[in-house]
């Protein structure tokens, strides 16, 4: 008897040991993977590209890149959320979402000139080239927006939820903001739904059951 009980106990022990090593194996896996599917964006969320025929505007479809520790934040910018709390005086745990975008607007007009002398102009946003034998002027700047959603506060002065939007251009000035966004449902406290189960009878003792019934929440979550 004494021998099927520690035989039994050992498989048990076994068992239970080969459970938690495929559990922590199997979360260090998932882990892996979502590390190689966040890296894998590189830095550039887009997926299509495409132009409206009415006004051959660029629109671009891009990847919605979900993170969950500040690690993840991390590799999914690139650095840049690093970056991005220091200027902002944040911790990176603060931040909920980050949008990077950086485009480019170019184009090659013709200009009415006179004078003979090539120019050009050039800093880290904007260049522009001034040819007087094409009377053309050609430029090219560069756009950066970062459009980034965090959180102040704690459990005892309430957490608050902020947007900040600039541009990396000092240059460059913000003269409106148009967005909305849907507003969550608040959760019902009063239902009515069906159950069923069992109910307890002195002569036919368990039963069973089943009805319509009236609940009420106390406490949500």
């Amino acid at each position: 008897m004494r021998l099927q009980i520690f035989a039994f106990t050992t498989c048990l022990l076994l068992l239970i040991s080969l459970y938690f090593n495929y559990k922590q194996f199997s979360n260090s896996y998932r882990q892996q993977k979502r590390i190689e599917t966040i890296a894998s964006v590189n830095g550039n969320a887009i997926q299509t590209r495409y132009k409206i025929k009415v006004d051959s505007v660029e629109h671009v479809v891009y990847k919605e890149v979900l993170v969950k520790t500040d690690a993840e934040k991390q590799i999914a910018s690139q650095g840049f959320a690093d970056t991005l709390v220091n200027k902002l005086k944040l911790k990176i745990s603060q931040l909920e979402e980050l949008t990077r975008v950086r485009a480019v607007v170019s184009d090659t007009v013709k200009v009415a000139i006179r004078d003979s002398v090539n120019y050009v102009y050039e800093n880290k946003w904007l260049t522009a080239r001034l040819n007087t034998n094409t009377r053309t002027l050609q430029y090219s700047y560069n756009v950066e927006l970062i459009d980034v959603k965090y959180t102040k506060g704690n459990w005892l002065t309430g957490k608050r939820t902020f947007r900040d939007i600039s541009i990396a251009d000092p240059n460059a000035h913000i003269y409106s903001v148009q967005r909305f966004s849907l507003e969550p449902e608040r959760k019902k406290r009063l239902g009515v739904g069906l159950f069923a189960g069992y109910r307890y009878d002195p002569v036919q003792k368990f039963t069973p059951t089943i009805g319509v019934g009236l609940s009420y929440q106390i406490i949500q979550f």
